[in-house]
């Protein structure tokens, strides 16, 4: 068959009838396999949940007792939505972040064109003369607007020419950088559609300014060669403050996000993943564990070696646990299966009790260890060794705890720590092989695909780090980040572009100005400071309104977070201080040049 499209739910390398082994499962492998329903028009879905409801609960026990609902999601839907199955594999995204993602590239295609007039009405002494001439021989305002928008369309066109081949060219790596998998499709309507509607708005919005600005001249001043511009209006000063104010609130987002990351990832977990390779096990490759375990600590390079039945990010095995006072009430809470040695080998701490595994008769004795998390689900109160859970309410099945673990974030910090039951790993259960690895860890990795190639010769040798598993939880997080970080950097030169045609506007509006300072004594320093002022109160104000929005965002931002970075001041005030760093080396050139220039020529025609 065809490779299943990227955007697919439905992802897998291979298909098989479902019958025989997976058929005869007592629990229908119920939180693995994803079931659809394709519906009749009209159909009543709550009605149809409901139906679903009662022969879940009728089927099972434990949905029955916690009276569990199946919830149906459409299809469409399912990939910006919040999946509420726990087990759903489904690639989704926050419809709030593709939100952001759109709103980001609307308000830089704005600044473009705010950019886009600034640089019109600054090159206004070149064009003022011709203006001038084309209305003393009759041509109407109408007319020249006209014009106007006829020379922004066709900068427009190019610009979008130019666009769609960069993004040709350029979405493979972008692809590449955010793992993404965005294409053009030149064949859909749509697209089309899209194109005309963005030529038509930009055109109007980055032409209508300049048209209506420049066609006010006046002839007289305009063909006399007098004409310096007019006072730059409140709009263009309110145009600059946006444009640094979406710069800055960009700058802090971008920033306090890679700080969040870093603060996620090298925040304590509550155990160490440091140092650590898994593989996972199948067919003879790590089926004796206690001897296998000796013959890879043989190479020194390798610490220690322990099992689970599943990656710690992971959960593949739940259980609901109720006590034996209320058995009618049950807990969802993860069972991990584990061989005796895992706590120690990463570094997980037992808070009360012990860890009781290592016994042989610890299968035989149900005896478990819960996490702190589990004992606050449970309700249970000190001391909790010795207390009895029962699992699904099956009071034969009763198992005693002798021993509490301190809670481990083994999942992302978007999500709190579940309840979980630690349990011995027998003989007969499959998972993921750790290795603890010391020095160099090519020695290790030769040692322990020696031994994968002697058993397994025709299966490709494959392992992964612990701390890489653990960097890739937040791989929605780092992408976001980086395409804030491009939107960023577009926005601050755009931004910069805007300024500098600003400055350049201003500075030469000012030039007789300067000139007569001068004259008067004004030293080169006192008229930088003088041309300058007005720039750095722009992007100070700039600063003061882009705080507030971008604490207001980032605080939001971090609520979906167990753990967060703080909002400290001083990055704040480090940006502010960029951003008027930013705005003075943009400018300065201009003002240097206009300050520094022979008073004598700015006043010849006077």
């Amino acid at each position: 068959m065809k490779n299943i499209p990227a955007n697919s739910h439905i992802q897998g390398d291979y298909v098989f009838p479902l019958f025989g082994y997976y058929l005869k499962n007592q629990w229908g492998w119920s939180d693995v396999f994803t079931t659809y329903f394709l519906l009749r028009d009209n159909t009543d879905k709550e009605q149809l949940s409901k139906g679903l409801s009662e022969i879940a609960q009728n089927g099972i026990d434990f949905y029955k007792l916690n009276q569990a609902k199946v919830i149906l999601q459409p299809l469409k839907d399912i990939h910006l939505e919040k999946v509420s199955a726990k087990f759903d594999n489904s690639v989704s995204e926050s419809k709030s972040l593709v939100v952001v993602f759109a709103s980001i590239s609307l308000i830089i295609l704005v600044l473009s064109c705010i950019n886009f007039a600034n640089l019109f009405v600054s090159t206004s002494f070149i064009r003022a003369r011709s203006i001038g001439i084309r209305k003393s021989q009759g041509a109407t305002k109408w007319a020249l607007i006209r014009d106007f928008y006829l020379e922004t369309a066709y900068y427009v066109l190019t610009a979008i020419i130019i666009g769609i081949a960069l993004t040709y060219f350029t979405l493979p790596v972008f692809n590449q950088f955010v793992n993404s998998g965005i294409e053009i499709d030149f064949t859909s309507p749509i697209f089309y559609i899209y194109i005309i509607v963005l030529f038509v708005f930009t055109t109007l919005l980055a032409g209508s300014f300049p048209a209506v600005y420049m066609t006010k001249f006046n002839i007289i001043e305009t063909l006399s060669g007098k004409f310096r511009g007019k006072r730059v209006s409140l709009l263009q000063k309110s145009l600059i403050i946006i444009q640094f104010s979406v710069s800055i609130i960009l700058l802090t987002v971008v920033v306090f996000i890679y700080k969040q990351i870093d603060f996620m990832v090298s925040h304590d977990k509550g155990f160490n993943t440091e140092h650590i390779i898994t593989v996972n096990d199948r067919d003879k490759f790590g089926e004796n564990f206690e001897s296998f375990r000796t013959e890879m600590m043989q190479e020194t390079s390798i610490i220690d070696v322990t099992k689970k039945n599943s990656l710690p990010t992971n959960w593949v095995q739940g259980w609901g646990f109720s006590l034996p006072d209320n058995l009618e009430v049950l807990y969802n809470a993860e069972v991990c299966r584990i061989k005796p040695n895992y706590f120690d080998f990463f570094d997980m701490k037992i808070i009360e009790g012990e860890n009781p595994l290592y016994l042989d008769t610890a299968d035989s004795l149900r005896i478990c260890v819960i996490n702190e998390s589990a004992v606050k689900v449970f309700g249970l109160t000190a001391p909790v060794v010795g207390k009895i859970i029962v699992p699904n309410g099956d009071v034969p099945r009763s198992m005693t705890i002798a021993g509490v673990v301190k809670d481990a974030q083994t999942r992302s910090f978007h999500s709190p720590v579940d309840p979980q039951v630690y349990i011995k790993l027998g003989s007969k259960w499959t998972g993921p092989i750790f290795f603890k690895i010391k020095g160099d860890p090519e020695r290790a990795l030769n040692k322990i695909e020696q031994k994968w190639k002697a058993e397994i010769p025709l299966v490709p040798f494959e392992y992964l780090y612990m701390d890489t598993i653990y960097h890739d939880l937040y791989k929605a997080d780092t992408n976001s980040g980086k395409v804030l970080l491009f939107a960023m950097f577009i926005t601050i030169i755009i931004t910069v572009a805007g300024l500098f045609a600003m400055a350049y506007y201003s500075t030469q509006r000012r030039i007789k100005e300067i000139g007569l300072r001068k004259v008067n004594g004004a030293t080169t320093s006192d008229l930088i400071k003088l041309l300058n002022q007005n720039f750095i109160i722009w992007v100070l104000t700039a600063f003061v309104i882009a705080c507030p929005i971008s604490y207001f965002a980032l605080n939001k931002w971090l609520d979906d977070y167990m753990i967060r970075t703080s909002l400290d001041w001083w990055i704040f005030a480090l940006i502010g201080l960029l951003a008027v760093m930013i705005a003075l080396i943009t400018v300065s050139y201009q003002t240097w040049k206009v300050a520094t220039m022979n008073p004598v020529i700015a006043l010849k025609n006077d």
